[in-house]
């Protein structure tokens, strides 16, 4: 018999039916492998865990008692609000996703209460009852890096993985226009009242990125990847000129293994899509892993969470061609150091980026929820 049960957000499609705890899959979604640890720390204890979706069909089919399950919720998913308004124990929910994305959450943290969870944490917080920072869940402390660093087979120029959020919507042929004009004025409505709520919170850093790929691009200095550069004709107006181009070498293409396409690069640029104080992706862990020097650029507290000297900081200065220099002029000794310092941060035991120490705080919560809940 189950001492309690755990239910686990599946708020993703492909996650759902218990799929978050497959490894193989999990790993094609930034953040989501944590979940995979959990369950592996508690394997062999009384303890059940399953994703919210399986949990709801048993719950509603009385099959399990409401009062036994302790709910962890991302970004107030449906499943996970429907078992807490069934009587399950709504015990934490966190947030992964981007204030573009999820304005609301940030914006209204009066609003946070009306879910019934104990705790509501996300980035800029601490873990409940603890001076740990609530970190992104970035990278496997159990794989091995790809942190062999080779001046001379890797290429002299940056790489750059960020999806085109530019493509126009009139390009998608397919799609029928009536559809189109409504799409576009939708559009406009929405994100003319959504520019007004995310300047509360922070900078979009959206125009920072085509900037850097435009000055980049003009040097060669650069390598861009992601969705959504396939046809130039989809490229920003900013860049088409120089995209365009057939004299630049550039590529333009979509990949599957970006620890391993960045890994052939001496640079990586990391900019976040957001500013706001806390908001720290994958994107400058995946660095680390892969072994190049992030070029980033993110939160002004970002040397609260990662270390100073494990990267080059793009808003230090003041323009990018006082960064072009700066990073075409660097030493192999200048390198390596900033190298070994991204190394020393993932195996430092205050980094808490990993999968497995997000699990372990996560259990945590859990454990001193369920010692509240016992001693009242």
């Amino acid at each position: 018999m189950s001492e309690y049960i755990v239910s686990i957000p599946s708020d993703i499609t492909d996650l759902e039916n218990g799929n978050i705890f497959n490894y193989q899959i999990a790993q094609n979604f930034p953040g989501a492998l944590w979940a995979y640890y959990f369950k592996k720390r508690l394997e062999g204890s009384s303890v059940i865990v399953n994703t919210a979706d399986i949990i709801l069909k048993m719950v509603k089919a009385n099959k399990i008692d409401p009062k036994k399950v302790y709910v962890i919720s991302h970004n107030f998913d449906y499943a996970s609000c429907c078992l807490v308004a069934l009587g399950c124990q709504g015990v934490l929910c966190f947030n992964l996703e981007s204030p573009l994305y999820s304005q609301v959450f940030f914006k209204d943290k009066k609003m946070r209460n009306f879910h019934g969870f104990r705790y509501v944490i996300s980035f800029g917080d601490n873990w409940p009852n603890t001076k740990n920072k609530f970190c992104f869940p970035s990278y496997d402390s159990e794989l091995s890096r790809l942190s062999t660093f080779n001046s001379d087979i890797r290429k002299k120029r940056a790489s750059f993985v960020v999806s085109n959020k530019h493509v126009p919507f009139f390009y998608k042929t397919n799609v029928p226009l009536y559809w189109r004009i409504y799409e576009k004025i939708w559009l406009y409505k929405t994100f003319k009242s959504f520019a007004w709520s995310v300047t509360e919170l922070g900078q979009s850093l959206q125009i920072e990125r085509l900037e850097i790929i435009d000055y980049f691009m003009s040097l060669e200095m650069i390598d861009v990847y992601g969705r959504g550069w396939d046809r130039p004709i989809n490229h920003p107006k900013r860049i088409l000129p120089r995209s365009m181009r057939k004299k630049t070498k550039m590529y333009f293409e979509e990949i599957n293994d970006k620890l391993g396409t960045i890994s052939n690069y001496e640079y990586n640029f990391c900019v976040e899509n957001f500013k706001m104080d806390g908001y720290v992706t994958e994107k400058i862990i995946d660095s680390f892993v892969a072994g190049c020097i992030p070029l980033y650029c993110g939160p002004g507290d970002a040397i609260d969470y990662i270390d100073k000297n494990s990267f080059i900081n793009i808003s230090c200065f003041g323009s990018f061609k006082e960064l072009a220099l700066y990073i075409t002029s660097m030493s192999k000794e200048e390198k390596k150091h900033i190298l070994s310092a991204g190394q020393e941060f993932l195996n430092s035991t205050d980094n808490g980026f990993s999968f497995q120490r997000f699990s372990e705080n996560i259990h945590n919560v859990i454990l001193n929820y369920r010692s509240e809940v016992l001693k009242s």
